[in-house]
């Protein structure tokens, strides 16, 4: 089934050991945590490839965050197990027969979509919960996932940052309530997982790169006069809304978003002239607006081939997504597009200028520049993430190489909060930011905090001795050890899914099924029903395979040449 040789990293051996081991007791789900960018997708594509040589499984159900994510599932599928699982399900009628599956996202799990999908669910499909952490987002993608997997044969569950900050339960997460501590009543859960492989594992085993994360903090003009941001321990109404406030893109003038992406293009341009690569850059925006303003001035000073923009307003943005990653554009900006799930390895630096400060979000955006790709043979490899000196925030990236601390908590949870609001509190005249600059305040790096001084004496050294600054603080550090990892053939530019060989195919019978019509006024459902009884039935191009879809065309041809020859 497998159209190469496959070679699984450490920890995905290890994973598929512990799975086998629990299925051999009788467990039929089996949660796995990964860090971002440890290879989630090729794991869970390789074990379900396995199942199905055996015959223990003849049908996968992939469901994940966004469309982009859903086409990366079967392109991994398609590229590196000759798998074929269909991107375009409908749910009208059961998966194409030349399918083993079908890739969805968690917004497609409407009440209808899910009784149509259990109707063609049983023990011998495998389902697969990408980022199994969404499923406590909404009350009926929970019950649906449950109602689904209840149905399966097996439930691979998925999370790279499973913690959730509110009393979401999890399907088939198993959950440990901690004792109570002198007082105060057991409130909180330890999340119980089958495997688990940190963020720090995979720096040592050359999965993924260490982050730095240069500090900037901001002079801000206000109508009251300057304020600054800065790292504070104490956190007041009035620190949320200047934060949010130095946030938002300004078209001209003092911008700290854009001073600090100037700060990341000019790294990111050292980092490719010391090592002659094609890194690129991400920006993650607080709001489309911003974005948009954000590009826009980009374009202006940088030209029309330097950056890309993909909203969710934007049909075309998970083509954008797909072209960037092989494209010579160098950023990217966002606002939550480019997350989870979708791999750019080629993004070395990142601008966060969002107001969402949760961890999970936080390591979210950091996993799209610590993958560390195929073709990268610096053991020195680092990512830049740019971040304000806002508490919060600072507080995550001192955290980051931290072990992950799996707790659900049910009753408290202030102060990371989904987005920064100011509840009940107007915003007066002086709190509005006229402009706000972006300053240099040092980086956090393995945990720590680096001051001006101390990133300034870095940046010297890196000049002294000829080498970047990443590898400077990556010495100092002594994070990465010096080990080999095995080689991966990388993908072409491209991979055309089935899905997208189907589409094609479907466009060229409508264009000729479009021509008969105007040329000899014939009605579509009739060219249409008349074409799918010479293929054998009364099908539809839903359930038709590829094979039927070309023969289809082949027919349409013959016919329109048929009707011009009378």
């Amino acid at each position: 089934m497998v159209n190469k040789k496959v070679s699984l990293r450490k920890w995905q051996k290890e994973c598929y050991d512990e799975l086998l081991l629990r299925k051999r007791d009788g467990r039929n789900h089996f949660l796995a945590v990964a860090g971002v960018g440890s290879g989630k997708t090729f794991f869970s594509s390789y074990v379900f490839s396995q199942f199905l040589k055996a015959g223990e499984y003849n049908s996968v159900i992939v469901i994940s965050p966004t469309e982009n994510i859903k086409r990366n599932w079967s392109i991994t599928f398609q590229y590196d197990f000759n798998i074929k699982v269909d991107h375009g399900y409908q749910f009208k009628h059961a998966w194409p027969r030349d399918c083993h599956g079908v890739s969805l996202t968690y917004q497609s799990l409407n009440p209808f979509n899910i009784e149509v999908l259990k109707r063609y669910t049983n023990k011998k499909v495998f389902l697969i919960i990408d980022e199994v952490h969404h499923a406590g987002d909404e009350k009926s993608w929970g019950e649906a996932i449950q109602e689904i997997g209840d149905e399966a044969g097996f439930v691979l569950l998925l999370s790279g940052t499973p913690t959730r900050s509110d009393n979401a339960a999890i399907p088939f997460v198993q959950y440990k309530k901690l004792p109570s501590q002198g007082n105060v009543a057991g409130d909180k859960f330890e999340l119980q997982y089958d495997y688990y492989y940190g963020y720090a594992d995979s720096i040592k085993d050359k999965v993924c790169c260490p982050t730095i994360f240069p500090r900037n903090s901001s002079q801000a003009q206000t109508f009251e006069g300057v304020k600054k941001l800065e790292n504070t321990f104490e956190e007041t109404p009035e620190q949320k809304r200047l934060f949010n406030q130095i946030l938002t893109v300004r078209s001209e003038g003092d911008c700290y978003v854009y001073q600090t992406f100037l700060k990341a293009n000019e790294q990111l341009s050292q980092i490719n002239d010391k090592r002659n690569s094609n890194y690129g850059g991400l920006v993650v925006c607080k709001t489309i607006q911003d974005a948009q303003r954000l590009y826009d001035r980009i374009y202006s000073d940088f030209g029309e081939d330097f950056a890309e923009l993909v909203t969710s307003d934007d049909k075309d943005s998970s083509k954008k997504i797909e072209d960037f990653k092989t494209s010579y554009k160098t950023w990217i900006i966002s606002i939550n597009m480019v997350s989870e799930g979708v791999d750019i390895s080629r993004i070395r630096c990142i601008v966060y200028a969002s107001n969402v400060i949760t961890m999970v979000r936080f390591m979210q955006v950091m996993g799209r520049g610590v993958r560390n790709p195929d073709h990268n043979e610096n053991d020195n490899d680092v990512c830049y993430m740019y971040v304000p000196d806002y508490h919060p925030l600072i507080m995550n990236a001192q955290q980051i190489e931290a072990e992950i601390k799996h707790v659900r908590q049910e009753l408290e949870e202030s102060l990371k909060k989904e987005y920064v609001r100011i509840e009940g509190d107007q915003q007066r005249l002086d709190d509005i930011v006229l402009s706000a600059t972006s300053d240099n305040n040092g980086n956090v790096y393995g945990g720590s905090l680096f001051n001006l001084e101390e990133d300034t004496d870095a940046t010297f050294m890196s000049a002294k001795y000829n080498v970047s600054k990443d590898i400077v603080l990556t010495m100092w550090n002594d994070i990465l050890q010096k080990a080999g990892k095995p080689k991966m053939q990388e993908r072409p530019v491209r991979v055309e899914t089935i899905t997208d060989e189907k589409e094609k195919y479907k466009r060229l019978i409508n264009t000729m099924v479009g021509k008969i019509h105007f040329d000899h006024k014939l009605d579509f459902a009739e060219i249409h029903f008349r074409l799918n009884r010479e293929l054998g039935g009364n099908k539809t191009s839903n359930v038709l395979t590829l094979e039927e879809l070309k023969r289809k065309l082949e027919l349409a041809k013959q016919l329109y040449q048929k009707l011009n020859s009378r």
